[in-house]
């Protein structure tokens, strides 16, 4: 079954919307406040579809990039596109606190998000992330090109391990488009879009310079890419103020939104979602 197709009928996204659409809706259940989710380099949020299954009575929302669709401009710095998701979540839930979830770029986006909603002198109830860390670890590597945009989707168009098989491009190139895939969908125009926001994003990630968050985090780390980079949800610890909690998932960090690993996400953060059943 194609890829798309299979979203349309998952049963879990609002039917009849665009796919592309800057605001997804992913679920539309109970009276709580929603939790937005922040799209990882590839500007899409379809990773999250199956997440509310998992949260029976929580609205969900995927925000998803600018230039995945004809006309649109994409954004220049990770700070103007945080300020503008906050415009967007607004729109749906014009007060109140906000509850934000972000994979890889998704969670240093999150971040940002959660530094500006402060700064306004606005809540944010929930910053989650997952398996994502300060893109400036990286800084001193902008020049991104295509290449570098195909690899990294390549990663989630792929089974685990499967996409350090292959490096040169052609190769990567055809494994995105394989039939049945995530992006097989897409018509050239649109692979040329997402290949370009992949670019911009992964840029926008390595010359972003975090601030400091005073609120909490709870982070989820996948065990094999921890134990492949030595990476640590500590290297968040200058960003972020309160306390963070750690909790850790045996998938690598391309199997974070598969099934099982959202059912851990979705039942980890219940207790501090019910904390928050009735709109405040």
């Amino acid at each position: 079954q194609d890829f798309v197709a299979g979203l349309e009928n998952a049963g879990d996204a609002e039917p009849g919307q665009d796919l592309f659409t800057p605001l997804l809706r992913l679920s539309n259940h109970g009276s709580a406040m929603p939790l937005f989710c922040l799209h990882p380099a590839g500007g899409l949020g379809w990773c999250y579809m199956g997440l509310g299954r998992h949260m029976p009575d929580r609205s969900l929302y995927a925000l998803q990039a600018r230039g995945l669709r004809t006309g649109e401009t994409m954004a220049q710095s990770m700070a103007e596109m945080a300020q503008n998701y906050i415009e967007r979540i607004r729109t749906v839930q014009p007060s109140g606190p906000c509850r934000l979830l972000g994979w890889s770029f998704g969670g240093c986006l999150a971040h940002e998000m959660a530094c500006q909603l402060e700064e306004a002198g606005e809540k944010v109830s929930l910053l989650a992330m997952l398996d994502a860390y300060p893109g400036d670890r990286l800084r001193g590597d902008e020049a991104v090109g295509e290449h570098d945009a195909i690899e990294a989707l390549s990663h989630f168009a792929a089974p685990s391990g499967e996409a350090e098989k292959a490096s040169d491009t052609a190769t990567l190139l055809a494994r995105l488009k394989e039939p049945g895939g995530m992006f097989s969908a897409l018509d050239e125009r649109g692979m040329d879009a997402l290949l370009a926001v992949t670019a911009n994003n992964i840029r926008l990630m390595r010359s972003h310079r975090p601030g400091r968050f005073s609120g909490a985090l709870h982070f989820f780390a996948a065990a094999g890419t921890r134990a492949a980079y030595a990476l640590s949800p500590d290297d968040w610890r200058q960003h972020v103020t309160g306390k963070i909690v750690s909790t850790e998932i045996d998938c690598d960090h391309e199997s974070m939104c598969q099934a099982e690993s959202l059912a851990i996400v979705a039942a980890a953060l219940a207790s501090e979602l019910n904390d928050h059943l009735r709109p405040e």
